[in-house]
């Protein structure tokens, strides 16, 4: 069929326009596209010679600015079909998506590479390149690839016929407003088939006659034609003459043209290679990019199924569908001289649906497939990231002043797709190196949501503000996570929070499925395809570290549980199988906060034996200390997490209005350093940690090495310009204290010599020579063993400045119970002091008050309540009373007063001496004093108590309610002499457990001036009694001067037994 006179002038018309265009396009020997200019400062810093050198020879493509500068490079058409992209990885992922000329559909986030790996292929193979990008107005116009596409998608409702929302179910009349939606898409994408085959076949004819050899620089030319149109031709000739074709012709002549000039492509692309015959012919790769925006779009004008009426059940689809319908059904009309394949790119599109356009449009009932595709790559290793940024910057940038920190930084945050890394560089060369951390800073705080805190603004750089500038493709798309329907929205929430809170506490990346909405987390830019080597398969994974850290923010500020209600929620969770342990999270968050600004190390940490006076007094700050390489300096980094007006010392009183809750915080930008911590599972992982190869301030040993936490702290002195540094080795316990109120022995000695460097990957039966143990077996564990700790132990002892008081290696051991406490007094000094290291505890108070404005408030505080009323009403702990027999025997003795020499009480029966006590107990209210069933007796025990009842009638035990440091030093005296009073209940030398917990319970007794809230000693006593003896004022111990607690006792005969008979009537 002939062409229509209008049609075929249109058609003369545009190759007369186009014709030198097209020469030029073919025999120029520029770039063809616009040259990056430097920017002035890097012309004149000399400094950056050498990077400006490298720059200029590559020849970077430049992205026009609307005024007309050319300093932004185009990194996405750098050096297309060339060396770059010329990897055996690169070249493997090009051969799987073309290589077998199927169709193809390649799903990955935006970002991911997808765009470049469908370039790099075309300049292999012949294609069509078409984008679904949208655009907002039909006068907007792509910065990459023709708007024929978008502008067409765009106008469709403005047309008069046109039905933007079909019923769902067709009969006569509504099939009629299908077919009306169909003719008129199939009109206007033929149209832009056409317009692109036109030139096409303008191309290869003047190729031919200009003899251009074939190869990829010539499928480059024609990829160029395609995707910066306006650059090549000054206009977007494509979208222009795509709405010529369609203004002034009609489908029937449009399709005729097409099949006639098809015929002809295929005849010059024969001739421009005679090697293809019938049985090797060409394949037109048919490249649909940004599809995911044909998805979205007009989701209900479209339906499955044949275009006939029928009576099969219809489905509505959106206009992507039909696009593949049109262009399948044009080009299977063309004959068997070429074959086509779909490239299709995108996210959320349904491989179902564009299978069953091809079937619809071929009228086919055999299967049509379109194969996924996931292999887009990224920079996953540090040394493909590093090679990547020297291919621009130079092979000496990443080891010269300015890249070490940076190229370092831009791993930390940036490693996972390619846009991160290739879209920061480009911003990076625009802005000449004025300010690159300063730029990486303001770049991940667009994209994430937060301030990073590993890098702070320094003298060396630029101070002027970071230039404005927007993504060139989307972040994440967290709305759409959210608003999803009915309880869907939450469930994603939780999926995301389960991942990127571990990530954040931990460095994890969890390996656990997405379930079935994979798809919705890789078309919001959360997650991505990643090939597994222990699967041999693609897994939808959430691994980035900007986007895991960026989710941790959003869902905290936004829609899910705040950080730290999240670690009170976790606190006691304990999932060995994944190496959690809710605890030690909450630890490193609590040290975090604390030292996150100077604090005193004798305030947090309850520094035992010599080590109190050696460090108490030192200022200590939470520090990472990183290396890039092993030779490189040791960069010191502060670690600032969540800062706000909230007041880091516990003794003062906070504002709730005024305190952060975790990431949600109540004003400012949120800031935190990257993950918190790192999880590591060998010897070699935690030499790398120690050796400072990784930039977490935080380290969660293997289980076999011994410690649950270990960190960095600074110390420094006022007024001292000396500054060490020490290792802190924590052993995590939250171990309840409703029936026990401190650690056992046991566990205790176990907890110690876990932190204890000496001992490091050793077992309980290891020796320091293997040799000494018996089987071969065993001789082999304790050698591996052995060289795990000396490993560990080297690497420690490397620390720079390390402290000088805290042993060889420089460590503080810390045990941290909680709500059980930690009695060393359990362990003898000379066992702790033989370790070399010195021994605290967690100040328990400081602990509890520390973050107790945080929501949940007083979270441990309360935990340490509940625990101790359970504790006071157990029958194991609970302090048993004096029955009413031996009160009133003991009203008939006459009670020793300060007079009483020692001689007198050593010679004095022991029986007389335990009334003596157990008077005391009774009428100075002392229940911290052992009752007679739990106290020593016994000859060889006379001695102890004698010394105590002397001690006692001198006022060494009675509390001054006006003297806070003798306060403080009566209480010690009463849980010293408490261990020598309490009888053993076996032979055991600090195991015996019932002891223990005896003298623990009558210690929490005797930090008060008497018994608490009205508590009886006398068996029997009421309330209302209880309350009576309370207001007796000669036995209210601590609430007056001592002196008249002495006189009381010193009265005469007469006087005293008046007041006996008083205190009888209360019984």
């Amino acid at each position: 069929m002939s062409q229509s006179p209008s049609l075929r002038d249109l058609l003369s018309s545009f190759r007369r326009n186009t014709d030198s265009y097209v020469q030029h396009l073919i025999t120029s020997q520029t770039t063809l596209l616009p040259e990056w200019k430097p920017h002035p400062f890097l012309e004149h810093e000399e400094s950056l010679k050498p990077v400006l050198h490298r720059l200029q020879s590559l020849r970077l493509p430049a992205i026009t600015q609307k005024n007309g500068e050319l300093n932004k490079p185009n990194l996405l058409l750098h050096d297309l079909g060339g060396k770059l992209f010329d990897s055996l990885e690169n070249r493997r992922r090009v051969k799987d998506l073309f290589g077998d000329g199927k169709h193809k559909l390649l799903v990955n986030p935006s970002g991911s590479g997808k765009t470049r790996i469908v370039l790099e292929g075309l300049c292999q193979h012949w294609g069509l390149y078409l984008t679904c990008q949208s655009i907002f107005d039909s006068s907007d116009m792509l910065s990459f690839g023709s708007t024929d596409i978008s502008r067409i998608v765009t106008e469709l409702p403005s047309q008069s016929s046109f039905t933007s929302f079909l019923p769902d179910e067709l009969d006569s009349n509504s099939f009629r407003l299908l077919q009306q939606n169909w003719d008129i898409t199939k009109h206007w994408f033929t149209a832009a088939l056409l317009a692109r085959t036109v030139l096409f076949h303008q191309f290869l004819n003047t190729a031919i006659s200009e003899t251009f050899p074939l190869g990829a620089d010539l499928r480059r030319r024609w990829l160029l034609a395609q995707i910066q149109p306006i650059t090549v031709f000054g206009s977007d000739i494509l979208n222009s003459f795509t709405r010529d074709i369609g203004t002034t012709s009609s489908t029937t002549d449009i399709e005729a043209t097409f099949v006639q000039i098809w015929g002809e492509v295929t005849t010059l692309l024969y001739t421009l290679d005679p090697s293809l015959n019938a049985s090797k012919k060409p394949t037109i790769f048919v490249v649909i990019d940004e599809a995911q925006d044909g998805v979205s779009q007009l989701p209900q004008a479209f339906m499955s199924g044949l275009p006939i009426p029928s009576e099969e059940t219809r489905k509505k689809r959106p206009v992507l569908r039909q696009l593949v319908f049109t262009l399948t059904s044009a080009l299977h009309k063309v004959g068997n001289g070429i074959d086509f394949a779909y490239i299709v790119t995108g996210t959320g599109i349904s491989r179902k649906m564009l299978e069953e356009a091809i079937s619809s449009a071929t009228y086919k009932e055999q299967k049509i497939a379109f194969i996924p595709a996931y292999n887009t790559g990224g920079f996953d290793y540090e040394k493909n990231q590093r090679e990547y940024i020297a291919h621009y910057l130079g092979q000496d940038f990443p080891d010269s002043k300015i890249g070490k920190c940076l190229c370092s930084r831009m791993w930390h945050w940036l490693q996972g797709r390619y846009r991160f890394t290739a879209e920061f560089l480009a911003l990076l060369i625009e802005d000449a190196f004025q300010r690159p951390n300063t730029l990486l800073n303001s770049y991940i705080s667009l994209f994430g949501g937060f301030d990073p805190t590993d890098w702070n603004v320094s003298n060396s750089e630029f101070k002027e503000e970071a230039p404005k500038f927007s993504f060139s493709f989307s972040p994440l798309q967290f709305d759409k996570l959210t608003g999803a329907g009915p309880g869907k929205g939450q469930g994603r929430i939780a999926v995301i929070d389960s991942i990127a809170y571990p990530f954040f506490m931990r460095s994890l990346i969890s390996g656990d499925s997405l379930g079935d909405e994979d798809q919705t987390f890789i078309e919001c830019g959360v997650a991505r395809w990643q090939y597994s080597k222990e699967k041999a398969s693609y897994n939808c994974t959430i691994s980035e570290p900007l986007v895991l850290l960026a989710a941790a923010v959003l869902i905290s500020v936004r829609d899910g549980t705040p950080l730290y209600k999240r670690l009170t929620q976790n606190i006691d969770a304990n999932i060995s199988s994944k190496n959690r342990n809710g605890f030690e999270a909450y630890l490193a968050y609590f040290f975090a906060r604390t030292f996150g600004k100077t604090e005193r190390l004798g305030a947090v940490f309850d520094l035992q034996y010599s080590a109190a006076e050696a460090l108490a007094d030192y200022d200590a700050t939470l520090v990472s200390l990183y290396r890039m390489h092993d030779d490189s300096p040791l960069v010191t980094q502060s670690i600032v997490l969540f800062p706000g007006r909230d007041n880091h010392s516990y003794v003062k009183s906070v504002d709730l209005e005024d305190v952060n809750t975790g990431f949600a915080r109540d004003f400012g930008p949120v800031e935190i350093p990257g993950p918190l911590g790192e999880h590591v599972n060998s010897a070699e992982g935690m030499e790398d940690w120690l050796r400072h190869r990784t930039r977490t301030a935080f380290c969660y040993p293997p289980q076999l090495m011994g410690p649950d936490l270990m960190f960095v702290l600074r110390l420094t002195k006022p007024r001292q310009s000396s500054v060490h540094y020490i290792w802190v080795a924590v052993q995590a316990k939250l171990y309840r204290a409703d029936k026990t109120l401190s650690l056992k022995a046991a566990k205790l000695k176990d907890a110690i010599r876990s932190v204890t460097p000496d001992r490091y990957f050793l077992n309980e039966n290891d020796k320091e020579d293997y040799r000494d143990r018996n089987k071969l077996s065993e001789q082999k564990a304790n050698q591996e063993h052995l060289e795990a700790r000396d490993r560990v132990l080297n690497a420690m002892e490397d620390l720079e400045n390390r402290e000088p008081s805290a042993g060889p290696c420089g460590v503080l051991r810390v045990i941290a119970s909680f709500p059980q406490h930690t009695k060393f007094s359990m362990v003898s000094e000379e066992q702790t002091s033989a370790d070399r290291y010195p021994l605290s505890s967690l100040n328990r108070e400081y602990l509890m008050a520390r973050l107790q404005h945080i929501n949940p408030t007083r979270y441990l505080a309360r935990m340490d309540e509940l625990d101790t009323m359970a504790r006071r009403s157990s029958a194991k702990t609970a302090v048993p009373p004096v029955n009413q027999k031996t009160a009133q025997r003991l009203e008939k003795i006459t009670p020793w007063t300060r007079k009483k020499s020692r001689i007198d009480i050593e010679t004095a029966k022991l029986a007389d001496i335990q009334d003596q006590i157990e008077y005391v107990r009774i009428h100075r209210r002392w229940k911290w004093v052992p009752p007679a069933i739990w106290r020593i007796n016994g000859k060889e025990c006379k001695a102890a108590l004698s010394e105590f009842v002397y001690d006692m009638l001198q006022g060494k035990y009675t509390i001054k309610a006006d003297v806070t440091n003798n306060n403080k030093k009566t209480t010690q005296d009463r849980a010293e002499i408490l261990r020598r009073l309490v009888k053993r209940t076996d032979d055991s030398d600090g195991d015996d457990h019932e002891y223990n917990e005896r003298v623990l319970a009558l210690i929490e007794h005797a930090s008060g001036e008497g018994e608490v809230d009205g508590d009886a000693i006398v068996e029997g006593m009421n309330s209302m009694a209880a309350h009576q003896q309370r207001q007796d004022v000669e036995m209210k111990d601590g609430m007056e001067d001592s002196t008249l607690k002495v006189d009381v006792l010193e009265e005469d005969e007469p006087s005293r037994r008046k007041h006996l008979k008083r205190k009888k009537r209360s019984f």
